[in-house]
């Protein structure tokens, strides 16, 4: 398990370095506004553009990734623990680990930061769209 949550943590420092590296940029395309005639539109829909494949569909990509990767492990520990407290009650408190439920943490927050990075590369998404239309 510790190799685990060292291989985990390793990669998420990157990831977090990451976005807030490029949540700025990534932040400023969110918030362009759409200029009302289309020939005035190229310039924004690049900025938007260049954030959407570089920048955010990176980070959503790996963050949802991760999240995959990570999953049967907590799985795993989840069901370690519904047997223990089946089998234990509430002694099964004596058989507590501090790193698989530290683990667990880790998870439960990695995929609430995967849902956002994913909703962020939505919008640009959208954005994106929204400048094609006439």
């Amino acid at each position: 398990m510790s190799d685990i949550l060292s291989a985990l943590s390793l990669f998420l420092a990157v990831l977090g370095l990451l976005y807030s590296a490029w949540y700025s940029e990534i932040n400023s395309a969110v918030n362009e506004v759409i200029p009302k005639f289309i020939q005035d539109r190229k310039p924004v829909k690049d900025r938007i553009t260049s954030a959407y494949y570089n920048k955010s569909l990176p980070l959503s990509f790996s963050g949802i990734l991760i999240s995959f990767i990570i999953l049967p492990d907590f799985l795993r520990i989840l069901f370690e623990v519904y047997v223990e407290f089946n089998k234990n009650g509430l002694r099964a408190i004596s058989n507590y680990d501090s790193v698989k439920a530290l683990f667990c943490a880790i998870f439960f927050l990695q995929v609430v930061f995967s849902i956002h990075l994913f909703l962020l590369a939505r919008k640009l998404n959208e954005l994106i769209k929204k400048c094609d239309k006439k």
